[in-house]
């Protein structure tokens, strides 16, 4: 069973009458977009939509190899979103391909399993 704040519940219903999306009232409360999504199917709040709810992101294959070897490492994507500085929705997000990744975030994952992300050029990688 899931557990849900009452006065988070309240808050998103308040927002959802002022037409606001979910990621405005994530960010007036302070807290994940995915958390404010989750509590708007939950209790089926009616509200405006995101403009991007709708586009679905290819998973690049850096990600997809950072979520293995996070796997392999048995590290929970709670765990590992600690680790990052992200919650573990968002993260979650990221390596399916639900939302893009900012070049920062991508770091932090690759720092995160002591990797590092090094740019070379064309001619540089042929060498």
């Amino acid at each position: 069973m899931r557990r849900f704040d009452k006065k988070k519940e309240a808050a998103i219903r308040a927002l959802a009458l002022e037409k606001m999306s979910s990621t405005e009232m994530a960010r007036v409360l302070g807290i994940c977009p995915a958390t404010v999504r989750r509590y708007l199917e939950w209790f089926d709040i009616p509200h405006v939509g995101n403009v991007w709810s709708s586009r679905s992101f290819n998973t690049h294959p850096l990600i997809g190899s950072l979520r293995k070897e996070r796997m392999s490492r048995g590290l929970s994507l709670r765990k590992f979103s600690k680790r990052v500085g992200y919650c573990p929705s968002m993260v979650g997000e990221w390596e399916r391909g639900a939302r893009r990744i900012s070049l920062d975030a991508l770091v932090n994952f690759a720092q995160a399993l002591g990797f590092e992300l090094v740019l070379a050029s064309a001619e540089e990688k042929r060498q």
